[in-house]
């Protein structure tokens, strides 16, 4: 077109168009090659500007053939995703749990030779499937994707959940794309929330503690504010060095919530080297921060989390540096709250920034509607707070009633709130329409948004949100509801000091119950009088633990004093929220225990040195031993089975005929069980102590959670130590021994040398090493995790925390340098005959063995 379009040109120009003929060029290279003195200035100019020209020419026509030749050409991959329609547009926006769901995904190769791709969904961090797709260069890939989203604790986070398409190539992550969407619940059917036992630490139960050195300590304290905390206070320069409290917690399904709790380090924190405080959730971390991010400031912390079945729940002290510093952190007010979708309803309770607020007790007539409400002040430090902008409902027709005015009970101020305190009053507003059906309520503290829905019926809801029962039960029956069966059997006043009442309660379920007395129990009098369950600190008080299936809890519950003129009285207990009502007289007065039968039914295949395995651990029963007065305890030997090493973390209950539950105590004795992680091979032995027994009972069930799984055993209740029983440990084939004493081992860029080794009986034993850098850069020498020995009667020891001059620091160490230094150990049995030294350097193991005499290379 373009050659066309030039030929009219010329031919419109005529004689005056210009040519370019086999003379032209003629001139031009005469011109070139002419070597007389050009006359005028122009000559010369024009001679230079074309040679010039011709030598640009080319340059830049070799510099394009050898970029053309020698350049590659880019080399990428594309991942998308694609609307309902196969365009960019109308994407999924939301989700229910269990549904398939097909999305459009495409995939192009423009690497330039076939590559193995690997396609993964992920739904809130959880891997729903995998596509492996392999494509030559320059083609495409694009399919339809069927997902089915399951539950993810992102989503009890409130916000939407990430649906991402993940593109691996070279077993790596290389592009990635994502969708935000919604997610439905409805399809799902929750189980009930699990109860944390002593999550507010004002009792001893619930929490076992254990340090990973004696330097390490856990401890409850009273602390000016919150009255108790648990405390966990340490000085270790120990590397991997932690201190733990945790309980286990059980669900008959699945529950999706938010872990809540607070937080503090001390002010005597030392925090210039690595240490973190963590939440762990099976084994697993869901909530880390180094120590003194929040020095000497109480942090209100909360985390979304999936629990389902057996679930072990930890708060931990973590430091892996070998710096002398010491850590102390306080932890309290730890708590669950269910997840609901949508907004809270009435009777549920919604917490933000440290201030929790419950609406209840709707009622409305003809001049006036009013709603109940308390705020509790969930944080550490007092709070002024205010109701501004004022509280509005809006109903489903768009009307807007505004607050006539709010009335606090006992005539109260309502700021300021101090910590864990409650502040209840009443709401006014205008009267409500006849019409509406459902409510929206709106109100503000401190300029944060509190907003719940209601349903209107025609009836005025409890705190608990449910209609009060008909009472027919009294002293000495029984009431059956949810699993339980409780009975009150005996009521006591000691005027202007308490009032108590006597229950025993029995989990009828084939499954542990949690016990938790939520709201709290009241008595109500025939003057109109309400009495407030008070926390005493006495041994008969009823504990809020996990029920095993068949066993009785008993105990006492305290109140304030009752009105002397009282004649009757009303019990209100709400046990996992559900309400049990009792009437009775006030009368002093208890009763036996009836209508219970034996509590231990279920065949137990275990007994005293049987040995259970399951889950790669072997587990044997070798001893029982009740000091009256003082405590119990188990022996127990456990073996780790499986080719690598296991997390150690059992909980254990034990239960007598006579139904009493007896829960694991925390005490400092050179024969507890360490709560360490084993290595394969090694037999582990030790003492799990326990509440004193009663004396009455003749036969026992012990039952320890591990990582998970029950193991059951039954025994008579009589004092036996097996010294006879025992599991045979070994050093197992799967840590392959790398190097002996004197030799050195060259792994990571590191030659590490075993020079020596010393046993001393009754006090420790030590290793000497020498370490060099044989890289051209700095490189770190710090362990991963505690150095341990293991002898070949499969005894493990671990590190301990000795302050010597000899030993060995943990440093970075420059190229060709090289440090010496000694690791110091529990004493090794006199009777091994061989030891593995393994040492976890970064991400290498190395692995020496030899036999325990004094050497020194």
């Amino acid at each position: 077109m373009f050659f066309l379009l030039t030929l009219i040109q010329r031919w419109r120009y005529g004689k005056e168009s210009y040519g370019f003929t086999l003379s032209d060029i003629r001139s031009f290279y005469y011109i070139l090659k002419n070597k007389e003195p050009e006359t005028g200035p122009d000559h010369a100019l024009e001679k230079m500007l074309i040679k010039t020209m011709i030598i640009s020419i080319l340059i830049v026509s070799a510099m394009v053939i050898y970029t053309k030749v020698n350049t590659e050409p880019e080399k990428f991959t594309s991942l998308y995703i694609l609307g309902a329609d196969g365009k960019a547009e109308n994407y999924l926006t939301e989700v229910s749990i269990g549904e398939p769901y097909t999305i459009l995904v495409g995939v192009e190769n423009y690497e330039y030779a076939p590559v193995y791709y690997m396609l993964r969904v992920n739904f809130g961090g959880k891997i729903l499937k995998e596509y492996p797709i392999i494509l030559d260069h320059n083609n495409r890939w694009l399919n339809n994707v069927t997902v089915i989203p399951e539950l993810a604790s992102s989503i009890a986070s409130g916000n939407k959940t990430k649906l991402e398409i993940d593109l691996f190539k070279d077993n790596k992550s290389y592009r990635s794309v994502h969708l935000m969407v919604n997610t439905n619940l409805d399809s799902v059917k929750f189980s009930e929330l699990p109860n944390i036992i002593n999550g507010d630490m004002e009792s001893d139960e619930g929490w076992l503690f254990f340090g990973s050195s004696p330097d390490i300590k856990g401890s409850y304290i009273y602390e000016t504010i919150s009255s108790r905390v648990y405390e966990m206070n340490y000085s270790s320069r120990n590397p991997d060095s932690s201190g733990i409290i945790y309980q286990n917690l059980t669900t008959r399904g699945d529950v999706l919530a938010t872990l809540s709790f607070d937080v503090i380090d001390s002010e005597y924190s030392n925090t210039s080297s690595f240490a973190l405080k963590q939440a762990l959730l099976d084994g697993q971390v869901i909530w880390e921060t180094r120590v003194g991010d929040n020095n000497n400031t109480w942090a209100h912390i909360g985390v979304p989390v999936l629990l389902s079945g057996k679930n072990t729940l930890a708060f931990r002290v973590y430091s892996n540096s070998t710096d002398d510093l010491t850590r102390t952190v306080l932890w309290d007010n730890i708590k669950l709250k269910l997840f609901k979708s949508g907004l809270p309803q009435l009777g549920d309770t919604l917490e933000k920034k440290g201030l929790a607020v419950k609406l209840y007790n709707f009622s409305r007539t003809e001049n006036l509607s009013s709603l109940n409400f308390i705020i509790e002040n969930t944080g550490k430090i007092e709070k002024n707070v205010s109701l501004k902008p004022a509280p509005v409902i809006i109903d489903d027709l768009d009307n807007q009633y505004e607050m006539l005015g709010i009335g606090l009970i006992d005539r109260v101020k309502l700021s300021p709130v101090y910590p864990g305190v409650l502040k209840k009053g009443t709401i006014s507003f205008r009267p409500i329409n006849n019409s509406a059906k459902d409510l929206r309520i709106i109100l503000y503290l401190n300029g944060e948004k509190y907003e719940f829905n209601y349903h209107v019926e025609p009836k005025i809801l409890g705190e608990d949100g449910n209609t009060p029962d008909n009472i027919n039960a009294t002293m000495g029956d029984i009431i059956t509801k949810n699993g339980f069966e409780v009975m009150l059997n005996g009521f006591q006043n000691t005027p202007e000091v308490t009032s108590q009442v006597s229950i025993s309660v029995k989990n009828i379920e084939s499954e542990e119950k949690p016990f938790k007395l939520n709201p709290s129990a009241i008595l109500i009098d025939d003057l109109g009088n309400q009495y407030g369950m008070v926390i005493i600190q006495r041994s008969g008080q009823i504990k809020q633990t996990t029920v095993y299936p068949g066993a009785i809890r008993r105990g006492i519950i305290f109140f304030k004093p009752i009105n002397p003129d009282a004649k009757d009285l009303k019990l209100i207990l709400y046990l996992n929220g559900n309400k049990y009502e009792f009437k009775f007289k006030a009368q002093a007065k208890i009763l036996e225990e009836k209508g219970f039968s034996n509590s231990i039914s279920e065949e137990i295949n275990a007994g005293l040195g049987d040995t259970i395995t399951q889950d790669g651990f072997a587990l044997m029963l070798k001893g029982f031993q009740n000091t009256p007065g003082w405590y119990s305890r188990i022996d127990i030997a456990v073996k780790n089975m499986e080719n690598e090493r296991k997390q150690f973390y059992p909980s254990p209950i034990i239960i007598d005929d006579l139904g009493n539950q007896y829960e694991g105590i925390g005490i400092q004795r050179s024969t507890q069980i360490k709560l360490s992680p084993i290595y394969p091979g090694v037999a582990r032995r030790g003492s799990i102590f326990f509440e004193e027994i009663n004396p009455d009972a003749k036969y026992l069930k012990v039952i320890l959670y591990l990582n998970g799984k029950i193991y059951k055993f039954g025994l008579k209740a009589e004092s036996k130590i097996l010294d006879d029983k025992d599991l045979n440990g070994n050093i197992s084939a799967y840590l392959p021994i790398n190097a002996t004493m004197g030799e050195a081992l060259t792994q990571g860029g590191l030659e590490i040398k075993l020079k020596s080794f010393q046993n001393t009986p009754g006090w420790n034993s030590q290793v000497v090493i020498a370490v060099k850098n044989f890289e051209t850069e700095d490189k770190q020498f710090k362990y991963n995790s505690s150095p341990v020995l293991i002898d070949d009667l499969g005894n493990q020891y671990e590190m301990t925390n000795i302050k010597r001059s000899n030993q060995i620091e943990q440093t970075t160490i420059a190229p060709s340098a090289r440090i010496e230094g000694a690791i110091f150990f529990e004493p090794i049995k006199e009777e091994a005959k061989y030891i593995l030294f393994i040492l976890p350097i970064s991400s290498d193991k190395y692995i020496f063995g030899f036999e325990p005499k004094n050497i020194l290379i």
